[in-house]
């Protein structure tokens, strides 16, 4: 069942959408058992006024957020065992994953201008052919493929494998991991497998313009940058720019802005520490990085063109990350006062409860929004069919 759109959305419409779209009706029915099977019907609550509303769907998605992610961990440690016992041999202590590498026989390029893409996949099948494609088109002469495919339950290895077979101008490299160890630790993965000066983040369900590689080495070489982004366009459901604005410390202490989508010095990432692993952090690697590049005086070159393109589908109209951001805000504070200010304990908590309580209703809005405008999309495609 669709979200409603004739009206405001209740609470209870908003948080039983929510849940369903994440956990699907079986996993709802348990969650709803395991969180004391809350009343969650279809009129609106008895409520005393907007802010009463705010707390009970702030409440709701941080108890979500927290039943996720904890089964998340579970599997995600459970998988790792499961394959250490499979495939013992696979076993690659320096990178801590269970994995197969396959590569082609070309060498990797070289030069002080090489660039290692970097594409992470789990499940993106559908997608990842164009992904690659763009990668293969880049105009720039100094090009690695470096593809880590995070044990994809989909069409995604059969994929990989036949159209990594047919590439003969760019060299590659495949790491098959047998379980699925998450973005963060998937992209570093890829950037210890890489062989270049450069690396460039990749997910697969976007894909770059084919000057992309060219203009962002171009960019960090002419600025002696260990950083370099330009501008996002997104497409889908609801088209905006990504990135589109030069970092800021002061801009960057508000949220983020800036996304991972961006070419890196390879020895300045390995230096200071690649993306974190952090459990409080889950989901805000990329600006937490980006944070890091800051505190640490990090030269990062803008680039205020359109580059590439990210895709706004249904699995990325709303992140589990941005149910409760109060950890991740929380381990910033903490990490970072040359970023947030020196803050005393009651004030961190306070204002970390301020910007998660933000965060988490401007996602669900965000969602009914795009959700509306791909209904709409696809109700006026039906009528051209007819």
């Amino acid at each position: 069942m669709g979200p409603p759109t004739s009206r405001p959305w209740s609470f209870y419409e908003m948080a039983k959408w929510v849940l369903r779209r994440f956990l699907g009706q079986r996993r709802f029915s348990d969650l709803r058992e395991w969180l004391g099977a809350p009343r969650l019907s279809h009129g609106a609550p008895e409520r005393s006024g907007q802010e009463t509303w705010e707390k009970q769907t702030f409440d709701l998605a941080a108890r979500l957020k927290g039943y996720v992610t904890e089964s998340l961990a579970r599997r995600r440690a459970l998988e790792k065992e499961l394959a250490r016992m499979r495939y013992p041999e696979l076993y690659k202590a320096e990178l801590d994953v269970i994995v197969e590498i396959f590569q082609a026989e070309r060498a990797a390029p070289s030069s002080a201008d090489s660039a290692s893409v970097i594409i992470t996949n789990f499940n993106y099948g559908r997608y990842v052919q164009q992904a690659l494609e763009s990668v293969i088109a880049q105009t720039h002469g100094s090009v690695e493929l470096v593809v880590v495919d995070s044990a994809s339950t989909d069409s995604s290895p059969e994929t990989l494998r036949e159209m990594l077979g047919k590439v003969s101008t760019t060299p590659w490299r495949l790491a098959r991991l047998k379980h699925n160890v998450g973005p963060a630790a998937a992209r570093n993965v890829g950037v210890r497998l890489a062989r270049c000066e450069f690396v460039f983040i990749l997910d697969a369900d976007n894909h770059l313009l084919s000057t992309c590689v060219e203009n962002h080495v171009r960019a960090a070489l002419q600025g002696n940058a260990d950083a370099a982004y330009g501008i996002i366009r997104t497409f889908g459901a609801a088209p905006r720019l990504l990135s589109d604005r030069p970092l800021s410390t002061e801009r960057l202490a508000q949220g983020p802005y800036i996304d991972a989508m961006a070419l890196f010095r390879r020895s300045a990432l390995l230096q200071i520490g690649l993306y974190s692993t952090e459990p409080a952090l889950d989901g805000w690697e990329d600006y937490e990085l980006w944070v890091r590049f800051a505190a640490l005086g990090r030269t990062v070159a803008f680039i205020p063109e359109v580059l590439s393109h990210y895709r706004s589908h249904e699995h990325s109209l709303i992140s589990v990350a941005s149910l409760d951001t109060r950890g991740a805000w929380t381990y910033l504070f903490d990490n970072y006062p040359g970023i947030f200010g020196t803050l005393s304990a009651d004030d961190k908590m306070k204002e970390a409860e301020r910007r998660a309580r933000l965060a988490t209703l401007a996602s669900l809005r965000t969602s009914k929004h795009q959700s509306d405008a791909e209904a709409e999309c696809k109700c006026r495609d039906g009528f051209k069919e007819l």
